[in-house]
């Protein structure tokens, strides 16, 4: 749980200083919340987030087509290392534990959506910031020479490899982001 926290103080703190709490703010009702919410996103968009990515300085669109540098707007150098840092993978690769963990992400080459699975596989930064990499913002991540995105772009919600899993006693909760019918949206934050 401290590895937690850490992880969560860090990628939530302002690269400015400022600590990140908007109490005072979002207390102010729900217009304030909305202006901390916006200024939040764009910071995060300009900036970056501290231990979790940067904009590609060049962006993407001047980098030589082919190269990594060109596929994505952000660098998750600094994701790798805080997940090196913060995770213990020998824990999760651990035979003797009661956590499983299984990560999907979509083969970018085939389009196959592949789950790596502390079962099976030994899991390795690489293969959380592959279950995360949705692009354009984020690169595809080489993994055993193949280069995956997040699962997602596929499947959002990976039920059905979860019931073919077999799992006993288990509990899954969908979370939908928003609901599938209605308006289309406007702009990129709630209105």
């Amino acid at each position: 749980m401290a590895k937690l926290r850490e992880f969560w103080k860090l990628v939530s703190r302002s690269p400015f200083g400022f600590d990140g709490d908007f109490a005072p703010l979002l207390a102010r009702g729900n217009t304030a919340r909305a202006f901390a919410q916006q200024m939040s996103a764009i910071i995060a968009t300009m900036i970056g987030v501290p231990g979790f990515y940067a904009p590609r300085v060049p962006s993407a669109l001047f980098q030589p087509p082919g190269t990594r540098e060109a596929t994505s707007f952000y660098d998750i150098t600094l994701l790798e290392a805080t997940l090196e840092r913060l995770v213990d993978f020998d824990l999760i690769n651990s035979e003797n534990h009661d956590v499983r963990l299984s990560l999907g992400s979509v083969n970018a080459r085939s389009g196959r959506l592949v789950y790596f699975d502390s079962m099976t596989d030994i899991i390795r930064a690489e293969h959380v910031l592959a279950s995360g990499a949705l692009p354009p913002w984020f690169p595809a991540v080489e993994i055993d020479g193949e280069y995956y995105w997040d699962g997602g772009v596929v499947s959002n919600t990976p039920l059905e490899w979860l019931a073919r899993q077999r799992l006993p006693d288990t509990l899954a909760f969908q979370v939908d982001l928003w609901a599938a019918p209605g308006e289309v949206p406007k702009r990129f934050r709630r209105s």
